[in-house]
């Protein structure tokens, strides 16, 4: 496919807040969606990491077409703290068109004390060597 990118993409499950109170839970969307009007992107991959860079758990089991305009939401629980401050996910999108740009992003969602506050990131692209096994085919050569 003409289109192939990996996305590297932050994702908090705690922050921390004072000294007294070190750490607070959130919960995290990892929003990704197609802002092309006329045009299909392939999920192929959602591998989410923890804070050594360890492989903690896959999101997809197989490929997702998201239509035109769509988007796909994949929460990670408050209670689950299997990824720790530093945890992020790895996306895999294709497309059979060169000029898509899909939007990729967390949002963080939590409560302190009687505050409640929410925060996102935005995700950047993977550039380096990218392993067998996230796309449909290999990659096309840059030229």
């Amino acid at each position: 496919m003409p289109y192939q990118q990996l996305f590297y993409v932050p994702v908090y499950s705690n922050i921390y807040v004072d000294e007294d109170n070190p750490k607070v839970m959130v919960s995290a969307t990892l929003s990704i969606r197609n802002t092309s009007l006329s045009n299909s992107l392939y999920v192929t991959k959602i591998d989410y990491y923890n804070t050594k860079g360890d492989f903690v758990r896959p999101y997809l089991t197989k490929s997702i077409e998201l239509p035109p305009m769509g988007t796909l939401n994949y929460i990670v629980e408050k209670q689950d703290d299997t990824g720790g401050d530093g945890a992020n996910f790895v996306v895999a999108i294709e497309s059979e068109a060169g000029n898509v740009q899909p939007l990729v992003e967390t949002v963080m969602i939590g409560t302190f004390s009687n505050k409640s506050f929410s925060f996102k990131s935005d995700s950047i692209l993977i550039n380096d060597a990218i392993p067998d096994g996230y796309f449909s085919s290999p990659k096309p050569k840059t030229k």
